[in-house]
């Protein structure tokens, strides 16, 4: 007599099933602990002098942040002849550059950087941006003069 395709089939399910189900369990239990419902204290919870706790699950993030460059002229009429700007790898120097609208973006820098940018033209504006962790761009400092410019900021937030 034959044996019925369908029967194998449950057998060998149940038979699956089983070991599936015994090895889940056995891969579940740890003889390291007791069994407790309480929860258990561990390293990442430090107790403060005033009897209060602080969670440090979380790693500590270190914030990028991204400098943007604007150098423009005011009257939108002249060129921004010469410029440079502070960056990431340090001073970046553009001259005999014509044009009358110029922005760059720079980063990552960290912390306690200072942006800095100097332009020469008729009406020259320097604007600095900054964005923290891919956060929007905002304005952080302006200055506008009739020849030679200069614009600065320490990132402090």
């Amino acid at each position: 007599m034959k044996p019925n395709n369908n029967c194998i089939m449950n057998k060998y399910l149940k038979i699956s099933f089983l070991l599936l189900t015994f090895l889940i369990t056995l891969s579940s239990c740890s003889n390291d602990e007791p069994s407790t419902n309480e929860p258990c204290a561990d390293e990442s919870t430090i107790n403060n002098n005033d009897g209060s706790a602080t969670n440090n699950d979380k790693p500590a993030t270190i914030d990028n942040y991204y400098v943007k460059y604007v150098i423009k002229c005011s009257q939108n009429r002249y060129y921004v002849t010469k410029f440079s700007v502070n960056t990431d790898k340090g001073i970046v120097y553009f001259s005999d550059y014509l044009s009358k609208y110029w922005t760059q973006t720079y980063g990552p820098v960290k912390k306690g950087f200072t942006a800095s940018a100097t332009a020469e033209s008729t009406y020259p504006t320097i604007e600095i941006y900054v964005s923290k962790n891919n956060e929007p761009f905002a304005l952080k400092a302006t200055n506008t003069k009739n020849t030679k410019v200069t614009s600065s900021y320490t990132i402090d937030f």
